[in-house]
């Protein structure tokens, strides 16, 4: 029987250039050279080296020469292309079920959900030092499940013995602010839904703080 699970394409194609690398170096990470996958690593190899091809043409595309520009499009058409082909490859696997896919860092067609049942945590994230003291920037990947209100930030100052709230946002990139400063934080990160609904907290990253 032919499987019936399908990745959730509308989840990258139409993201942001910041939401569409951490999407793409997320799936890449839980995919490349991990043995559950390795019937689609001739797939990761090429999308990892079209994520690399991709991030050389947007750092020369802030040049802002139009050709940079052009190589840059081109750059997003063939890693969107890459990240279709392996998506294809992994459905047409005899054990892509739900759980399968979503460890690859991809969601399914039937992820979204109305404003009841369970909320999945967060799992393409990246946080980043801002420059200025005290201060990262979040970027979740994940399209944004119905009922979702408010995404919640908490840290931990010693490797995840005691959490401290840090925000909350709406939005898919924001950043954290009064964070304590010139130190490595952990930062996990969970959703919060309608009809006092919340997701279980993302598994934990390690930021560099100024």
């Amino acid at each position: 029987m032919q499987n019936q699970v399908k990745v959730l394409r509308a989840a990258f194609q139409r993201i942001s250039q910041t939401q569409l690398t951490v999407y793409v170096d997320n799936v890449v990470k839980r995919t490349l050279n991990q043995p559950n996958y390795a019937a689609v690593q001739t797939q990761v190899t090429a999308l990892a080296d079209d994520l690399q091809a991709y991030n050389n043409a947007l750092t020369a595309a802030l040049r802002g020469g139009v050709s940079d520009t052009v190589n840059k499009d081109l750059a997003k058409a063939k890693l969107l292309s890459s990240l279709d082909a392996l998506c294809t490859a992994i459905e047409q696997q005899p054990m892509a079920d739900a759980a399968f896919i979503a460890s690859a860092g991809l969601s399914t067609r039937n992820s979204r959900q109305g404003d009841s049942g369970e909320i999945s945590p967060p799992r393409s994230i990246q946080v980043k030092s801002t420059g200025f003291r005290g201060q990262v920037q979040v970027t979740i990947s994940d399209p944004k499940a119905a009922g979702t209100l408010n995404y919640a930030v908490e840290y931990s100052a010693d490797n995840g013995a005691t959490w401290t709230n840090g925000t909350y946002s709406s939005r898919r990139s924001f950043t954290v602010n009064n964070l304590p400063a010139g130190r490595d934080l952990k930062i996990r990160i969970r959703v919060l839904g309608t009809k006092a609904r919340h997701s279980a907290w993302s598994e934990s990253l390690t930021a560099a703080v100024a």
